[in-house]
Formats: structure tokens, C-alpha cells, sequence
């Protein structure tokens, strides 16, 4: 019960039925919906080798969105199993049986757990990458944030759920339309759908984009920064794609020819959902890319020896040149993997050394460095006890300027 029924007008413009080689979009959904549901699976699967074999610190995020992934195969194999010629979605309203139209239960009940399904997906994979923002990002700002989407996402995604399975009273008018098109009561389906397709790329805007400004404030290089970002903003893909769906939506429930836009709605949403697993995979996959394409994804080797720093004879203040602290110098470790239980937390620790030029003198700063890391709220390991060094996490030298000195005497989260 989502979409119109044509007018008389209509039905009489309507072209000659063609049972034997009718136009359908089955071709298309074959090209589309394969490709991206292997890509989910292969970054689904690089995600849980990369958290179980190169980096073993699987948690919570990897389960559900490991369970995201089932559902949206599941999804996408109930498209692709709608567009047979038996089903017949995909194909014009003039194109289909009489038999087929009259008894459109299979199509409409493919439709109906469809839309269900992409509920489940949307509220696994979103629970999934704010767990993962909790676990990386363990600032008061970033848990506030997480902690307020984490419930607007879950309640959001379980009203939107049960409204569209109870659209209609009773259950079956949504595969029986014309047994209950007298008797049935429907509630406004269109602005069911309308508000629930604007949530969904509001959300994705802001969850997609959300680490952004943190991962621009971290000292590594130019490229690696760009590296990080692109990995975890490469959601914004599905802002887009969900932004046309939204439009595919629209259409769907304005024109009569249901069995046409609605296939071109299953293509739409299967896209998005596997777009959505690989764009949430992504970030954990780091460890593999990192040993695929080490140009890419890879960290930089440890630097030389460490820069040492003098006063300036002027005002015993410290030289403001391109070698002191006046600009700061950053580099990129690799960071071994810590055991499970501490893995995923970034930490930074400060430490200052003093240097004494003369007996009596004033002990000026020599050099500071920040040091970027995993971590747990227990603090970090000195020695790894098991993991790879190719983790792939990041350790930042940073030489502070003599502004940031007041902050440096103690430990605290990043």
C-alpha cells in the first residue's frame, strides 16, 4: 500500500502488452546489486582478519556490523530474487500478467521484509561506527555526541520499524491490496517514508563527517592525514546515494507504475546498504591495507636522533627558527598492537627534558614530545605481548611550541 493506482486516463494511454520480451530493469539489478555485494563481503571479511589475525582486539562494533552485513546479503538476494519473470518486479504495469498483477502477494512480501530488513541494517551499521568512534575517540565532546545519536539512532530506527510493519490493519493488506482495499485502515505512508528517508541522510551526514575535525588536528603527514580522513569520511558516498533514494522514494509513491520504480528502489537500497557496510569496514581494515599497499596506507619508518634546542641570547626565550620550537616538527611511528583489552584507545602522553648549560643557570626546555597511541583508561603497556607491528596505528613526535609548555607536566586522553 505504498503507491497509487492508475487513473482511467492512464490505463488508456498505456502502450500494447508485451508478455513475450518485455522491457525490465532485471539486467540492471544483476549488474548492480552482484558487484556491491561482494564489495560488502570482501571488506566485511578484510575487517574481521584485520581484528582477529593481524590486530586481535574484535569487539562489539566488529559483531554488529558483522550482523548488518547477513542482513544486507540477505536483502540483496530477496532483489535479485524479485525480479524473476515469475515475480515480475522490474517490469512495467502493462507488461505484467493478469494473473501476476491480481496476485501480487510474493512481490509485496518481498517488498514489506525489505524494507524491514534495511531498518536492521541502518541501526546495526550506524551502532556499529559510533561504538567505533567511542573506542578511537575517548574525548568528552566525542562521547557526548555518541552517546545522543546512539539513542536517536536506536529509538528512531525501532519506531520507523514497527510503523511500517503495522502501516496498515490488518498486516495483510500490504501484500493483499484488493481483498482488504475497502475495509483496510493505513496511516499517512508517505510521510512515514518522507521523514524517515530525510533522518537517514541527516544522520549519515553527521556520523559520516563527525571525526573529521579530529583527525585534521592530528600531527602526521600531509598525505597520511588525508589517508585517515578519506577512510572514515568515505561514508559521505552514502549521504549521496541515500539522498537519490530518498528521490526514488518520491517516486514510488506518487506514480502508479509500482512494479517499475519500486525494482529501481530495491537497486537504490541495496547499494546503499553495501556501500554502508564497506564505507563502516573501512577504517578496520587498515591493518591489511596497510600490508597490501604500504605506500598508501602504511606509517613511516622512526626518525634519527632528536633535535636538540637552545636559548635565544636575547630574552633566554627559546628560538622561534624553522628548527625550534617555533614550528613544530611532527613524524609517524608504527605502533605495535596491544593485547585486546587495551587496543583502541588513543592516548597522549607529554614529557618534557630539561637541559642544564651552566652551573647555575636557568634549566631551559630542550625538547617535548607528544605521543599519540593506543591505550585503555589502566594506561598503556611498555612491551607487547603479542600482534604485529603492521597495526598500523599511529605514534606522533611532536615538538611543541613554548605556548603549549603550561600543559605538559601531565597525561591526558586524545
Amino acid at each position: 500500500m505504498t503507491s497509487r493506482f492508475p487513473t482511467a486516463a492512464e490505463m488508456a494511454a498505456w502502450p500494447e502488452p508485451d508478455f513475450v520480451d518485455p522491457d525490465t530493469v532485471q539486467p540492471l539489478a544483476l549488474a548492480i546489486t552482484i558487484p556491491v555485494t561482494m564489495i560488502a563481503v570482501i571488506f566485511m571479511t578484510c575487517r574481521i582478519y584485520s581484528r582477529t589475525v593481524l590486530v586481535p582486539a574484535i569487539g562489539w562494533d566488529d559483531w554488529l556490523m558483522l550482523l548488518a552485513a547477513v542482513s544486507t546479503v540477505a536483502n540483496n538476494v530477496m532483489v535479485l530474487v524479485s525480479m524473476n519473470s515469475e515475480i515480475q518486479m522490474g517490469y512495467h504495469l502493462w507488461d505484467i500478467k493478469p494473473e501476476t498483477l491480481f496476485g501480487i502477494i510474493k512481490a509485496s512480501q518481498i517488498g514489506l521484509s525489505s524494507q524491514l530488513l534495511m531498518c536492521l541494517v541502518w541501526v546495526l551499521g550506524k551502532v556499529s561506527i559510533l561504538l567505533t568512534y567511542l573506542r578511537i575517540f575517548p574525548t568528552k565532546r566525542n562521547k557526548w555526541f555518541c552517546y545522543i545519536m546512539l539513542a536517536f539512532t536506536v529509538t528512531s530506527n525501532v519506531a520507523i520499524f514497527w510503523l511500517v510493519l503495522f502501516q496498515c490493519s490488518p498486516l495483510e493488506t500490504y501484500w493483499q491490496v484488493f481483498k482488504f482495499l475497502e475495509t483496510a485502515k493505513c496511516l499517512n505512508v508517505k510521510a512515514i517514508y518522507y521523514v524517515y528517508s530525510g533522518l537517514n541522510v541527516f544522520t549519515d551526514f553527521l556520523i559520516f563527517l563527525w571525526p573529521a575535525k579530529d583527525l585534521a588536528a592530528v600531527q602526521i603527514s600531509f598525505r597520511q592525514r588525508v589517508t585517515l580522513i578519506s577512510m572514515f569520511c568515505f561514508g559521505v558516498i552514502i549521504c549521496i546515494v541515500g539522498t537519490v533514494r530518498a528521490y526514488y522514494t518520491w517516486l514510488y509513491l506518487n506514480e502508479y507504475d509500482a512494479f517499475w520504480y519500486g525494482a529501481k528502489l530495491l537497486i537504490i537500497c541495496a547499494v546503499e546498504l553495501s556501500l554502508g557496510i564497506a564505507c563502516g569496514c573501512l577504517p578496520g581494515c587498515k591493518p591489511l591495507l596497510s600490508k597490501l599497499f604500504p605506500r598508501v596506507f602504511g606509517t613511516l619508518s622512526e626518525s634519527s636522533a632528536p633535535q636538540r634546542y637552545h636559548a635565544s641570547p636575547k630574552n633566554d626565550n627559546f628560538n622561534r627558527s624553522d628548527n625550534t620550537l617555533g614550528r613544530p616538527q611532527s613524524q609517524s611511528f608504527q605502533l605495535h598492537s596491544l593485547p585486546s583489552q587495551e587496543a583502541g584507545t588513543i592516548i597522549r602522553e607529554q614529557k618534557i627534558v630539561v637541559q642544564s648549560h651552566e652551573a647555575g643557570a636557568l634549566q631551559m626546555p630542550r625538547r617535548v614530545v607528544t605521543r599519540v597511541g593506543l591505550g585503555s583508561q589502566r594506561g598503556r603497556r611498555n612491551d607487547v605481548e603479542r600482534g604485529s607491528g603492521d597495526s598500523q596505528e599511529f605514534i606522533i613526535l611532536h615538538e611543541s611550541s613554548h605556548d603549549e609548555l603550561p600543559g605538559l607536566y601531565s597525561t591526558d586522553r586524545w
